[in-house]
């Protein structure tokens, strides 16, 4: 088996709650805990999130509601195509729908592939930007 599981952590908190004396006591067994399992751990504060970037974390991390189970080379072999058959202007769920076709795969496959490569930064994708299937992708290179 080619797939390698490996586990990290993120507490995402505002600032407000990052002071709060309870909120930073779970925080603290949060961290212990990872620690423990040599699990990385981080906190992300949310001070320079704005609507869009929210939104677009959501549709990319939203590759999980299928419970795929990706090999760690489909993951990558998928986000090398991406990067050979990206073009600029193209729809994304067009651009999705050609390269499902190109690699015999069920287009949902396909989309839950572009958006794991998506959440795992692989793709060069602008997270500002807006995404979604029905819109071009930006890229910020290839």
């Amino acid at each position: 088996n080619d797939c390698v599981v490996s586990y990290r952590a993120a507490s995402i908190k505002t600032k407000e709650d990052a002071a709060n004396s309870e909120i930073r006591r779970r925080l603290a067994i949060e961290h212990r805990w990872c620690a423990e399992r040599q699990v990385p751990w981080v906190l992300v504060d949310t001070t320079n999130f704005n609507k869009q970037l929210l939104s677009n974390l959501r549709f990319m991390r939203s590759w999980y509601r299928h419970r795929t189970v990706m090999k760690n080379d489909e993951i990558l072999y998928f986000a090398e195509e991406f990067k050979r058959s990206f073009e600029r202007n193209t729809l994304l769920g067009s651009l999705i729908v050609k390269i499902a076709n190109r690699l015999h795969l069920p287009t949902q496959k396909t989309e839950d592939l572009f958006r794991r490569c998506a959440w795992d930064g692989l793709l060069p994708i602008s997270i500002t930007s807006p995404i979604s299937l029905d819109r071009p992708i930006h890229i910020n290179e290839i």
